[in-house]
């Protein structure tokens, strides 16, 4: 016997969806890494650690894309001899609570904006613990323990970020992605959209190099939000915005990364540079530029 499944909705949007399809690979890719997070959260979670856990997509509205997700639990007895399903009022609440904490674990990441938290205080005082988490801005958001040591387990954080990695690959449809209760006031709902997207990569593969040097060609720039992306000379992309207070640099590097994207010619950039471990270049923060000449 199941518990009644708890329900989850995830909703794409962009410009691009109106047409009436979507890549396939984007509604699986986040689709599946939403339920591997469910699953991981479950995982890490007392009351659901040792419980069949399953996650239902029910059918589609023709022309839509939301996609609804039926989430549901046994709790299992290992009696040494048999398994013996077990359905109680506890189950019922784990189930839910487990959805709790994935809701949780994406307002934690939009509100520590993908910077480590500034700060965390661990009050073990009454019956329920918390913790209080700090962001850069001083700012404090309170959360219960159990979404705490959740936080906390890497391949929970790998699979979340998987669920709006559609939004960050090189040509994506998908602009926005919303997570909601459809049986929840709409206040509840949860928006990510393409910048906070990239609140969701993990710190600790993460290594910032002040002064950093890169050639490649200007693939995309926003001038409104002074942010956009360079292809290398190995064929892989990478993120940057401008971060220049002196006018005159400012103008000389925006006329350059212009003239980069119009010619199809590469250029030399120089600035705050973030890899992952294995060197790869993730975003940078642009200081100054120079003619490709000038790099040897």
């Amino acid at each position: 016997m199941e518990t009644e499944p708890a329900k989850l909705n995830i909703r794409f949007s962009g410009v691009n969806l109106e047409k009436g399809t979507i890549d396939a690979y984007d509604l699986a890719t986040s689709v599946m890494a939403t339920a591997d997070t469910l699953r991981s959260i479950a995982n890490n979670f007392p009351n659901t650690k040792n419980s069949d856990f399953k996650v239902d997509v029910s059918a589609l509205r023709p022309g839509s894309f939301e996609v609804h997700l039926a989430i549901s639990i046994k709790d299992i007895l290992d009696s040494g001899v048999a398994i013996i399903p077990l359905i109680n009022s506890s189950t019922i609440d784990s189930v839910k609570e487990v959805v709790k904490i994935f809701r949780t674990l994406i307002d934690i990441k939009k509100f520590l904006k993908g910077e480590k938290a500034s700060k965390v205080e661990i009050n073990q005082n009454g019956s329920n613990p918390n913790a209080v988490i700090y962001n850069i801005s001083g700012e404090n958001m309170t959360i219960n323990m159990p979404t705490y040591n959740v936080m906390q387990d890497k391949q929970t954080n790998e699979r979340l970020k998987k669920v709006f990695s559609p939004m960050l690959k090189e040509g994506a449809e998908v602009d926005k992605i919303q997570i909601e209760d459809p049986d929840g006031k709409a206040s509840e709902k949860i928006e990510v959209n393409v910048e906070e997207a990239k609140y969701f990569e993990r710190l600790e593969e993460l290594q910032t190099i002040p002064t950093y040097k890169i050639r490649g060609i200007v693939t995309m720039m926003d001038r409104k939000t002074s942010n956009g992306k360079l292809s290398t000379a190995d064929e892989k992309r990478a993120n940057f915005e401008i971060d220049i207070d002196d006018l005159s640099k400012l103008n000389k590097v925006v006329d350059g990364l212009i003239d980069s994207i119009r010619g199809k010619t590469s250029i030399v950039i120089i600035g705050e540079a973030v890899l992952d471990l294995e060197s790869n270049l993730k975003k940078i923060k642009i200081k100054d530029i120079e003619e490709d000449d000038k790099l040897f």
